[in-house]
């Protein structure tokens, strides 16, 4: 998978400003507008090089989306996919994302995403069970050793 963009703080910044501009103008009303910006913050707040502005996007994007818009409910799915594959909750990604890809399955940065979740939960799969193997081989030797006593 070609590398996910990262956005940086001062790009998040940004967002927030349009946000809070947007929802001072509409007076407490969601227009359309103000949506869009504040999906734009969801998604820089995935893109964030900080685990802290992720682990927020995630927790904001838990809301299913309003819109039944094709395209938003696409990329609703997909940005919540990476904001939890950047948390290395790469079973919950690879669930949403395959989500994404029900609704547009021509989607190519789906598809990339899933199959890095999937290589993502191998390789986490066989660290465990080195680490098991490894735990294995020592209460074995600790065993054998005691048995010789």
């Amino acid at each position: 998978m070609t590398a996910l963009p990262w956005t940086d703080s001062a790009t998040i910044e940004e967002c927030e400003k349009i946000v809070d501009k947007l929802q001072r103008a509409a007076d407490g009303a969601v227009t359309e507008e103000l949506q869009e910006a504040r999906f734009q913050l969801l998604w820089a707040l995935a893109h964030s090089t900080k685990s802290a502005d992720v682990q927020l996007a995630v927790t904001m994007l838990t809301e299913p989306p309003t819109s039944n818009e094709l395209p938003r409910t696409r990329e609703y799915y997909y940005t919540l996919a990476v904001a939890q594959y950047r948390s290395h909750h790469y079973m919950d990604s690879r669930v949403t994302v395959t989500k994404a890809l029900e609704l547009a399955p021509s989607c190519h940065q789906c598809a990339a995403l899933r199959d890095a979740a999937l290589e993502a939960i191998a390789k986490d799969g066989m660290i465990g069970l080195g680490v098991i193997a490894g735990g294995l081989a020592i209460l074995g030797g600790i065993l054998a050793s005691s048995r010789r006593r």
